[in-house]
């Protein structure tokens, strides 16, 4: 017999607290990981491998994130692959407005992270949801300006400051 997320009803607390403790340490490596991507599109923002691996990872994070029942993260995290499902597929381009979403959305999810770890509630993404939303309907009335310079000219340090600092959070031990 299993409960309404999947798990056997009969798990232990020791049991499910080491299914938590995989998907945060996971997830904490993909979004390291996104963070790196993101490093990669901002040389190449059309990169088809890039935006591919991005997608892989928002679908990882989404797919065992609802595993556990974290419905804000797994909100969160639908609505960030569906936008990264039409920038793979050309039909939208990667730009300012979604890689500044997809930097709060990591920070986000590391914020989730560190409450679950606590043992605390994870916040809502209502606003960050909305903004994730808003790249739509966005991009449906206006032509953006590439997050990047154009292939082969320099980064700004700033940018790429912000993106590597992501890259350096370590977690502590679960």
């Amino acid at each position: 017999m299993s409960d309404s997320n999947g798990f056997p009803s009969d798990l232990s607390a020791e049991e499910m607290a080491e299914y938590l403790r995989l998907y945060l340490d996971e997830t904490g490596e993909h979004l390291d990981a996104l963070v790196e991507t993101l490093l990669a599109l901002e040389a190449d923002p059309t990169s088809t491998t890039g935006l591919n691996e991005a997608f892989r990872l928002i679908h990882s994070i989404k797919g065992s994130s609802a595993l556990l029942g974290l419905d804000r993260i797994t909100t969160l995290t639908h609505h960030l692959e569906t936008h990264f499902e039409r920038l793979r597929s050309g039909r939208r381009l990667l730009d300012t407005a979604t890689m500044n979403v997809v930097l709060r959305c990591i920070d986000f999810l590391r914020d989730c992270n560190t409450s679950l770890r606590q043992g605390e509630a994870i916040a809502g993404a209502g606003e960050l949801l909305d903004a994730v939303k808003a790249l739509e309907a966005v991009a449906e009335q206006t032509v953006h300006a590439p997050a990047v310079p154009a292939h082969g000219q320099p980064r700004s340090e700033e940018h790429t400051s912000e993106l590597q600092s992501r890259v350096d959070i370590s977690y502590a031990v679960f």
